[in-house]
């Protein structure tokens, strides 16, 4: 995902405030080529969550965590995901965030250990 701001505009006119996806100058809600996903997710009305297959979901660091909650709140602020979805990515962002927390709290000690033993 792009650390840029999509280009459209809503519908009041005023600009769009979601990042734009990265490979292209729009968010999920205005990327073009995505209209029949998000006219299929319309019809679905939740009971599906292929609408949001543009999201990152390979956790590779911190940066992939802040892009999806960015994603998520984007959505979230155009109504394009539900409420209890944002919710349950975002404690999944959490629970990675954790994770990583953990990782390097791990590498650290483990490099500490390292270097004592080699003293």
């Amino acid at each position: 995902m792009n650390k840029e701001l999509c280009k459209a505009t809503n519908q009041d006119g005023s600009p769009c405030q979601a990042y734009s996806l990265s490979d292209s100058i729009y968010c999920w809600a205005h990327e073009p080529s995505l209209e029949n996903l998000r006219t299929e997710a319309k019809s679905i009305g939740g009971r599906k969550s292929k609408y949001i297959e543009g999201m990152p979901v390979k956790i590779t660091g911190i940066e992939t965590i802040l892009d999806l909650i960015g994603e998520v709140i984007g959505n979230l602020k155009e109504m394009d995901i539900s409420i209890s979805q944002a919710r349950a990515m975002l404690t999944a962002c959490d629970s990675a965030m954790k994770a990583l927390e953990y990782k390097e709290l791990s590498d650290r000690v483990a490099a500490l250990e390292n270097r004592l033993g080699e003293s």
